[in-house]
């Protein structure tokens, strides 16, 4: 037996290793070496303390939050692998070449003799290192939106009313004014709301507060609004010092606004019907034609009530002055017959300007005389090229009346059609 065993005792051991080298290629085609790339693993910053006690911060970009790893490894193993098994890892005191800091990566929940880490991308993070700030800053509360109806904003008071801003100095530095924005739309009484704080920098740009960090807690700022009631009243002129000339009369005021809105403690608006102007402010003699008249309201404005409008309390008011047996007629340019314009061009004209007429007639005859297209027109038909051209205005009146006023033209544009 045993020499049965001995005989041709090299031929079975090369064939035992022939199965062996036999298995292993079978086996490394079955479950062969592989490499795979996760991407948008998050990289961890370790021992910042080296760069923050030295009183410093230090920013990474958004772009470098993250890095590619790739693995190689038994295709087996690879399968078990996903980005949440991967751990990139930034630290301080592994740094590289111009203000980089290197990258390292490991594989959790496998054997590490079993993985190789190919590739990190980017091997290296870009890191700014910058002197940390503290300033402290007033906040300037700012609404946005619109009160109800019948309401105006009073005060809008931050509490706190300053923060201290802490960060990169670079960034601190930029800040130019600290903005605390709150919505006020549809309010109707006094309330509390939390702001939000915008940062600007003299540029009026909005300074990014990502990297900074603020003294005012999880409360946030908060914003007292306060409001007061509106009220609509008219504006009464007191007429008796204007004086027209002989053969004249005074035919009456018109004031632009009319009516102005006023604020203030509710008993008072209750007992506001009117602002009353006095004589003074309207005091002519010998008047023969109509005058415009600027008038600051704002003195006769009662005490503790002021205007709602930011206009600065001017009204204009115009003074109206007829002769006997005449009327001055307002005719918008828009009311003007444009004839015989010329073929191939158009005819333009201020479409804001008035044109005044003076009419002298019977009473009756003034009282419903009107006056537009069907008797006040202009004739381009001599105007034959582009240009601008001051036009005679034609005014076709009803007998027995007759036109005062002399030279009426108004400023015609004519342009080549496009």
């Amino acid at each position: 037996m045993k020499k049965k065993l001995m005989n041709n005792l090299g031929l079975k051991i090369l064939a035992l290793l022939f199965s062996v080298v036999l298995w292993l290629l079978v086996m490394n085609m079955e479950n062969p070496l592989a490499e795979e790339t996760f991407s948008r693993v998050p990289v961890t910053v370790v021992n910042e303390q080296i760069v923050t006690n030295k009183g410093k911060t230090f920013q990474i970009e958004d772009r470098y939050q993250y890095v590619s790893v790739t693995v190689r490894a038994k295709r087996s193993i690879l399968q078990d692998i996903s980005a949440d098994n991967i751990e990139a890892v930034m630290d301080f005191q592994n740094p590289g070449e111009l203000d980089t800091y290197r990258v390292s990566a490991t594989v959790t929940g496998v054997d590490s003799s079993d993985v190789e880490i190919v590739e990190i991308s980017p091997g290296a993070i870009p890191v700014t290192i910058d002197d940390t700030s503290n300033e402290t800053f007033a906040i300037t509360p700012m609404a946005t939106g619109t009160v109800q109806d019948g309401y105006v904003l009073d005060r809008l008071t931050a509490t706190p009313s300053s923060v201290v801003i802490s960060g990169p100095a670079t960034v601190v530095n930029s800040i130019d004014r600290v903005v605390a924005e709150v919505d006020v739309n549809g309010l109707s009484a006094e309330t509390d709301r939390k702001a939000e704080l915008i940062l600007y920098d003299e540029n009026n740009n909005q300074v990014d507060p990502t990297r900074l960090s603020f003294n005012i807690g999880d409360d946030g700022v908060m914003v007292n609004i306060t409001l007061m009631e509106t009220k609509d009243v008219e504006l009464q002129f007191d007429t008796s010092a204007i004086g027209t000339a002989d053969g004249y009369y005074f035919a009456g005021i018109s004031a632009r606004p009319s009516t102005v809105t006023i604020v203030g403690p509710e008993d008072e608006l209750e007992a506001i019907d009117s602002i009353e102007i006095p004589a003074s402010e309207l005091t002519y003699s010998e008047l023969t034609e109509r005058v415009r008249e600027e008038v600051d309201i704002t003195p006769y404005l009662p005490e503790d009530v002021e205007l709602a409008e930011e206009s600065g309390g001017v009204v204009v008011v115009e003074i109206e002055v007829e002769l006997y047996g005449s009327r001055t007629y307002e005719v918008p340019y828009g009311s003007i017959y444009l004839m015989n314009v010329p073929d191939g061009l158009t005819a333009s004209y201020d479409s804001a300007g008035v044109l005044e007429v003076r009419v002298s007639g019977p009473e009756d005859e003034l009282e419903s005389l009107v006056l537009d297209q069907r008797n006040v027109s202009v004739n381009l038909v001599t105007y034959t090229t582009p240009g601008e051209y001051t036009v005679p205005v034609q005014v076709n009146l009803s007998e027995g009346c007759s036109l005062v006023s002399e030279n009426l033209s108004i400023q015609i544009t004519l342009e080549e059609q496009e």
